[in-house]
């Protein structure tokens, strides 16, 4: 039986990014203290696997940025990799 704070089950950042609405680049924030622009420098961000925060002109954050950060649980991670070696085994001439 999984206890409530299982590593297994805890929730975290998978990745970190946003997509730039003006000048549509994608920008990932890799580690934490990793601050990135996108090319226009509309939006920023920053945190990598620790923690999300958004830099953008005052607004909506959906006027300016797509989330395309990814958040699950240590079993969500293994799927991840199992559908990627499933798609790369049969998708590669041996």
């Amino acid at each position: 039986m999984l206890e409530k704070n299982d590593e297994r089950t805890k929730k975290r950042i998978l990745r970190n990014a946003i997509k730039c609405l003006t000048c549509q680049v994608i920008i990932e924030s890799i580690s934490r203290n990793d601050f990135k622009s996108c090319s226009c420098g509309y939006v920023s961000l920053d945190g990598g696997l620790d923690y999300l925060q958004r830099s953008y002109p005052p607004g909506k954050a959906t006027d300016y940025f797509e989330e395309l950060s990814i958040w699950g649980t240590r079993q969500t991670i293994v799927l991840i990799c199992i559908k990627q070696l499933i798609h790369y085994t049969t998708s590669t001439k041996i």
